[in-house]
């Protein structure tokens, strides 16, 4: 397992969060954004099917992802 499957499969644990974490779980996002690339988290976490992680990152990163057009 490299390092950022673990950042993901630790995050995965705080993906679904009693409300009453909910603010410590949006600190955990920010600062795992600090730490890797928001662009590879987003695509890991989506990858997962872990939706609600992928919308915390989304929502806590700086990067507008353009969408592709087909």
């Amino acid at each position: 397992m490299d390092n950022m499957d673990k950042h993901v499969f630790y995050s995965h644990s705080i993906s679904k969060p009693p409300a009453k974490h909910q603010d410590s779980v949006e600190d955990a996002v920010k600062y795992i954004i600090f730490l890797v690339d928001a662009d590879t988290l987003f695509d890991t976490a989506l990858a997962m099917y872990d939706f609600p992680l992928t919308l915390l990152i989304a929502q806590h990163s700086q990067r507008v992802r353009p969408c592709p057009v087909y």
